[in-house]
């Protein structure tokens, strides 16, 4: 039995905490719980991501400026310290980029505040798009932030086929001549058919929640086929209403046709819940075995070490 089963088998958090794991789904301003940054959503869920978004800008308006923003990172990088997270795929949006006077500037930031925190953390930064800002408005930056070299990924985020899938083609084959990993946030809300479409067209390493591929065998044959992961992060699907309890979420059907799946937090700020606490409660609400999860923990560490020797 490893020190992960036995803390599972005895619901002990802090020692979970304890134990390496990866995050691949965290949203950097979102990220963390902890500091001056109070959680503030015990109860609530939410209908769409646009609720969400404006529950958090009602909630957190004051954290807006640079003082707040700096906050938020450290918070995020905190959390990844205090939960065993030695590989982290954090999501940092354009829009965070360019409020910077340059990428250069940028980078220097971010490290400064790591560094503070959580030095031996690998981190793996991606830019996040949105789904609602056509190619056209976002293309004459993105040579600048590509070529810095630090970027490993790309995302879409936000409302979830606000655009076609096909308005973003440009930038994924851009991703490809640079190397970046590409993944995106498709099937908590969209169907399996959207799945399958994004996959085919975007030509996709990595999806984030990817949960309605349940649905349809053909979108999870292909899935598998292709070896995409899947980071799951089930509180969110939950406040978001997409599923209704731990028990009935629809990871377990994912692992059992050979999904490779991970276990993330998304956003730790907004739903309360780290990647330990996520681990907890998939075993207390019996979705998995201690050595299903261990198994599960210890895929998400390769799959992020891969992603890590592969970039750029």
């Amino acid at each position: 039995m490893s020190k992960f089963t036995e803390a599972l088998l005895n619901r002990e958090i802090e020692k979970i905490r304890e134990i390496e794991k990866s995050d691949l789904h965290k949203h950097s301003t979102t990220g963390g719980k902890c500091w001056d940054l109070r959680f503030r959503n015990e109860t609530n869920y939410f209908d769409s991501i646009e609720e969400m978004e404006q529950w958090y800008e009602d909630n957190f308006h004051e954290f807006n400026g640079a003082i707040g923003y700096y906050k938020k990172i450290q918070a995020s990088f905190k959390e990844c310290k205090d939960n065993g997270i030695v590989l982290c795929v954090m999501s940092f949006s354009l829009q965070e980029i360019l409020s910077f006077k340059s990428m250069s500037q940028f980078l220097k930031w971010i490290k400064k505040v790591k560094d503070s925190v959580a030095k031996d953390l690998v981190l793996l930064p991606e830019v996040s798009f949105d789904w609602r800002t056509p190619f056209k408005k976002i293309e004459h930056c993105l040579d600048e932030i590509f070529s810095a070299g630090w970027i490993k990924a790309i995302d879409l985020s936000g409302p979830e086929l606000a655009l076609p899938v096909e308005e973003f083609i440009p930038l994924y084959r851009k991703a490809e001549e640079y190397n970046l990993r590409k993944r995106i946030h498709i099937g908590e809300f969209g169907g399996p058919n959207e799945i399958i479409k994004a996959i085919d067209l975007l030509g996709l390493d990595e999806i984030n929640h990817g949960i309605s591929s349940v649905d349809d065998t053909n979108a999870m044959s292909l899935i598998r086929r292709q070896q995409i992961p899947l980071n799951i992060c089930p509180t969110s699907n939950i406040r978001l209403k997409r599923v209704n309890t731990y028990k009935e979420h629809p990871i377990r059907k994912l692992y059992d046709n050979n999904i490779l799946v991970t276990i993330a937090s998304d956003d730790p700020l907004i739903f309360g819940q780290s990647v330990s606490d996520e681990y907890l409660k998939l075993f207390c609400y019996g979705v998995f075995e201690v050595e299903e999860l261990d198994k599960i923990r210890e895929n998400g560490i390769e799959v992020a070490r891969e992603y890590n020797e592969n970039a750029n």
